[in-house]
């Protein structure tokens, strides 16, 4: 059979791409399907980035292992000046395309499109612009260990689809490093990328300057790496990152010369799941020499700008809905006041996180988690369950000011009760440590300070049972004690006494504690 020419060559790799992207949406489809009869905890509502998995732009975010579809699209614009005395600027107008999701508990998949037209300067040749498609599927896998997480990806890039001259694909491997707390998110990476496959035989001063410029890949091993940190602020968060791509091996350009990229911005939540993203990328490093007799080196940018929009299915952080406790008796209807009066604003809505660990600090994410409401009478009232939101973080909003009652309970763990006091327009988080199970008893335990902060080393007597116990120079106090309703009475000369009821549960632990005033 005769070969085929540049157009058959052209229409066999635009079919054999065609067909890997079905098939991968196919196995992305079913896969994502089979992950929601999981009954693993759903993941915090992190917005995606370029690559459609969690990430900042570039940076990865490895998240909770849940059934989750993710797609997102991104716009920009890119300048790069004059590469040499000849030439003229180069523009770039470029968008991505992406879909990923869980493929089994910690591992993710994605797949994601590029395509690029550059406007280039013309030659002897004539006009230089043209488009450039790649195309990138990748494999992440990740492990949260409390708030580090570790993990690592593979991606082969195809770059240039359709091109004659670049056989491809660029294989990378990444090994990424992630670092939470409550609100915050830091990602770091260190990965190597391989030269495309066939660079030897690339007929590389067959490429024009413009070309050059557009294709974006490297003769050389690159030595991958970035950081970068975003802030939460509830509906908005501000991101910055680095990342450095430094080709390595004989003949390399110098490390100044390498693509360097340093890119800040903003994400808006639309909607839960529906994220809007704005970025300005620079590239501030050098530019390694693009003649025709030079090997082929990426060469970024030098300004960018970015807009984006990404989508998370389904949405699985859902606000509790409360159970509601005996009803109330029905009040009489007054006479309408002859003037109606506006009604008063709603008093600001509490927020309440919760993260959990046993006696180790290991993470606990299958605990009960519910506040209990009393009503005017002091019997229990309205219940709220307190969904897992993240390992081991339990979160509820929407939640009206006033004391609350705070139950954990845990297979093979004590369970746990504190008194809440909840502050409108505010979060009131809490770590607490669940002590394994007991045999028989329960616990009381406590701080007891002056209106100064400072510990009291005050008596504890609780009765029935005449039982006593002194706290230590901080105030702390512990206390085992059998199932059932006692009162407590706390002493400590020059302060008041108080007189408090508590209520002990089998192998579980209630906190109390006071604030003592001085008797002058």
């Amino acid at each position: 059979m005769d070969s085929p020419g540049p157009t058959g060559s052209l229409v066999l790799r635009v079919k054999a791409l065609i067909s890997a992207s079905i098939i991968g949406l196919i196995g992305l489809l079913v896969s994502s399907a089979q992950a929601e009869d999981s009954p693993l905890p759903s993941s915090a509502m992190v917005a995606d980035g370029i690559d459609g998995l969690p990430g900042l732009y570039r940076l990865p975010l490895l998240a909770e292992p849940a059934p989750r579809l993710s797609a997102g699209a991104w716009f920009n614009y890119g300048y790069t000046e004059p590469q040499n005395d000849t030439d003229g600027p180069h523009h770039r107008i470029a968008a991505t395309g992406s879909i990923g999701g869980t493929w089994w508990r910690y591992v993710e998949l994605a797949l994601r499109y590029d395509v690029r037209h550059d406007m280039h300067p013309g030659d002897e040749d004539g006009r230089d612009s043209g488009t450039v498609v790649d195309f990138t599927p990748l494999v992440r896998a990740g492990l949260p260990l409390g708030p580090v997480r570790l993990g690592a990806e593979g991606r082969f890039l195809f770059s240039g689809a359709g091109q004659e001259h670049v056989p491809g694909p660029t294989p990378e491997g990444r090994l990424i490093i992630n670092y939470t707390r409550p609100s915050w998110w830091v990602s770091s990476f260190v990965g190597y990328r391989t030269p495309f496959f066939g660079h030897d035989d690339i007929e590389a001063d067959r490429l024009r300057a413009g070309d050059r410029v557009a294709l974006g890949v490297s003769e050389f091993s690159t030595l991958t790496t970035g950081l970068g940190v975003m802030k939460d602020f509830s509906q908005l968060s501000l991101l910055g990152e680095v990342s450095w791509d430094i080709a390595v091996g004989a003949g390399a350009p110098p490390v100044g010369q390498s693509p360097l990229r340093i890119g800040v911005g903003a994400r808006r939540a639309l909607l839960r799941g529906l994220n809007l993203q704005a970025l300005v990328e620079v590239s501030p490093g050098g530019r390694a020499p693009s003649t025709s007799t030079d090997p082929l080196v990426p060469i970024e940018p030098r300004v960018a700008i970015i807009l984006g929009l990404s989508v998370r299915l389904p949405n699985l952080v859902q606000k509790p809905k409360p159970v509601v406790g005996p009803a109330q008796p029905a009040k009489p209807v007054e006479a309408a006041p002859v003037v109606e009066q506006p009604p008063p604003p709603p008093p600001p809505k509490a927020r309440v996180l919760v993260e959990i660990v046993d006696e180790d600090g290991h993470p606990i994410s299958d605990a009960r988690v519910t506040l209990m409401r009393p009503d005017a009478k002091g019997d229990p009232g309205s219940v709220y369950e307190v969904p897992l939101v993240e390992l081991n973080r339990y979160a509820v909003g929407d939640l009206e000011p006033g004391v609350v009652e705070l139950s954990i309970e845990a297979d093979l763990l004590q369970s746990y009760t504190q008194e809440v006091t909840l502050v409108g327009d505010a979060e009131q988080v809490m770590s607490i440590k669940l002590r394994k199970a007991v045999a028989k008893e329960g616990q009381l335990r406590g701080l007891v300070r002056s209106f100064s902060g400072q510990g009291v080393a005050a008596k504890v007597q609780v009765t029935p049972g005449e039982r006593e116990v002194f706290c230590d120079e901080q105030g702390a106090f512990e206390l085992d004690l059998p199932p059932g309703t006692y009162t407590v009475i706390i002493e400590a000369e020059g302060y008041l006494a108080q007189k408090r009821p508590v209520r002990i549960r089998k192998d579980g632990v209630t906190v109390l504690n006071a604030d003592l005033q001085r008797s002058h």
